[in-house]
């Protein structure tokens, strides 16, 4: 006999929200904060009147992204990937915080930079979870439709940073958004 398996059974399982829940808030502020940098660090650069290059802190962003990937693949094994995870919303959520409200250009490259080292890092500890906690069998399907559902909630992000700046009159309300996303995934990613 063949036995069917129901491969949306996850979508009813509090253990499978409480990894693509989190995630899915986490990159939801992500990329729709990565899709308003070069605005938000111009916008910097005008109230200060200082210098602040847009592309230098995006190429921060880029490095520092690509060298903490590499950092946490080298050492991941010695945490526990949930509470990895919470450690890098809670990074991007104080970048986050200092560019709502510092002008000078050292601390604009600095949050970039920090950012950038939890940034790269989203992607990969999500299935380093579903990992750990589900059966090898399991692991197909539950990667499967978290990504989706991240994919999902996350393509709204630059949309809804634009809508929020639009109505708000500037970058105070979008970046509290992704403020709050991120520490409302720190709780969700912990439970």
């Amino acid at each position: 006999t063949t036995v069917r398996v129901n491969r949306l059974a996850p979508l009813r399982e509090w253990h499978f929200w409480s990894i693509a829940a989190p995630f899915a808030l986490v990159l939801t502020s992500q990329v729709g904060f990565l899709t308003h940098l070069v605005p938000l660090v111009t916008s910097r650069a005008a109230a200060s009147g200082l210098a602040i290059d847009p592309a230098l802190a995006v190429g921060i962003n880029a490095v520092t992204a690509l060298v903490g990937r590499i950092v946490l693949g080298l050492v991941i094994d010695r945490f526990e990937p949930r509470r990895a995870s919470a450690v890098c919303f809670l990074v991007q959520a104080g970048a986050i915080t200092v560019l709502e409200f510092v002008e000078t250009p050292l601390a604009v490259y600095g949050a970039c930079a920090a950012y950038g080292l939890a940034v790269g890092n989203i992607i990969t500890l999500s299935p380093m979870i579903v990992q750990r906690e589900f059966t090898p069998d399991r692991f197909p399907a539950i990667v499967a439709l978290s990504t989706a559902v991240m994919q999902t909630l996350y393509a709204f992000g630059p949309g809804l940073l634009g809508v929020l700046r639009d109505v708000s009159g500037g970058y105070g309300v979008p970046l509290a958004a992704c403020m709050g996303l991120n520490l409302a995934a720190c709780a969700l990613v912990l439970t």
